[in-house]
């Protein structure tokens, strides 16, 4: 194995216990999230293991965002955050007894999840002509 043409396997090859070496090239996150896998987690576990056996190695780390799936995926939790929030705001009006779960800790029903759609598309989209012809055409 030449550790100048395959590098990566060259490096699992020196981690008892690792094999594909190729997997170590990269760690991969899901779309729009920063949290690492289980999988991504081990595989920096290995990284370490090896970085501390080779002192002397160096470890080059360079991004990548794929901007159209991340931007696509960032928005939808953008708008799910949104939703949570207006769901928060309708329990605080509500239910002031009871203690508030985090926005991020709500969940929300598909109705609610509909309602609270319908509610920011008409704020955020629709002119007031919009909104008529739209109420007109589902009987609202």
């Amino acid at each position: 194995m030449n550790a100048a043409t395959s590098p990566f396997s060259f490096a699992s090859s020196l981690i008892s216990g690792v094999s594909g070496g190729e997997e170590l090239r990269y760690i991969e996150f899901s779309t729009g999230s920063a949290e690492l896998t289980k999988a991504a987690r081990d595989k920096l576990e290995n990284i370490r293991t090896l970085l501390y056996k080779r002192p002397k190695l160096n470890l080059v780390v360079t991004g990548y965002v794929n901007p159209e799936t991340d931007r696509q995926a960032l928005a939808d939790q953008k708008l799910e955050e949104k939703f949570r929030a207006a769901r928060r705001a309708d329990m605080t009006t509500k239910e002031e007894d009871e203690e508030l779960p985090d926005v991020e800790n709500i969940e929300l029903t598909e109705e609610q999840y509909s309602k609270y759609l319908r509610e920011i598309y008409k704020t955020k989209v629709l002119t007031d002509e919009d909104e008529r012809a739209v109420s007109d055409k589902m009987g609202l």
